[in-house]
């Protein structure tokens, strides 16, 4: 990826320390409200759970901050904020029309890319259970790829103080083809290319670029299951 490299090179990296636990929904609010989990009201990523702190969009716009944030995948429906917010991932319904704010801009996002994609419907397990991983990885790229072009046509179009684009191809691909090394150099050359569209982008309207993730990716070598453990311990 010789477009992160030299980001890198010509910037700084650090250790990611992610949230405990490391789980999309808990980290993510996690990192647009700067708080902890225990703070903030969602202990994991699938436990129900009312936010119960504002987010960074809800911050800035009250402080008349205009932004575009495109495929917010913990927040739905979209916040009525100062720009542009699109929902998506695994927050938003796969075949929901009600994802962006303000909703006159439904049509021309459609339009834009044929067909917006918010989230991933269950055809891409059904493709990956079954298999069929070329049908699964060209239905994730073309996920991404609508985000991704979304993401550069607002920017150009719209005008903006801070713009946020959430890739969730990224997490199935870590999932679900991390053995499989002829799809990971496909899916690294995109990304390599959407990540220098990106910087591109801010070096023209001279901001920071910033590359985060929620959390990473390994083998477990043990699971606890607390509750389980508690349940065990209570029949002793």
């Amino acid at each position: 990826m010789p477009n992160l490299s030299a980001m890198i090179k010509n910037g700084v990296k650090a250790e990611l320390r992610s949230t405990f636990p490391y789980t999309s929904r808990t980290s993510w609010i996690s990192m647009l409200t700067g708080t902890n989990p225990g703070k903030h009201g969602i202990p994991h990523h699938i436990v129900g759970g009312k936010q119960e702190v504002p987010s960074i969009w809800k911050i800035l716009s009250d402080h008349n901050v205009k932004s575009i944030v495109v495929n917010d995948i913990v927040t739905y429906p979209p916040l009525q904020i100062n720009g542009i917010m699109i929902s998506g991932g695994f927050s938003t319904p796969p075949h929901s029309k009600d994802f962006v704010r303000p909703i006159s801009l439904f049509e021309e996002i459609n339009s834009l890319v044929n067909g917006y994609i918010p989230s991933l419907d269950s055809t891409i397990m059904e493709k990956l259970q079954n298999g069929m991983f070329e049908d699964a990885f060209f239905q994730l790229q073309e996920y991404g790829s609508k985000i991704v072009k979304t993401s550069l046509y607002l920017a150009n179009k719209f005008n903006w103080e801070i713009i946020s684009i959430v890739l969730e191809n990224t997490d199935y691909l870590y999932h679900f083809f991390w053995d499989k090394p002829e799809f990971l150099k496909r899916f690294y050359k995109w990304l390599d290319e959407v990540l220098d569209n990106f910087h591109n982008l801010s070096l023209s309207h001279d901001t920071n670029f910033l590359i985060v993730s929620d959390h990473g990716f390994g083998h477990i070598e043990k699971h606890f299951l607390i509750n389980s453990w508690l349940r065990d311990f209570r029949s002793r």
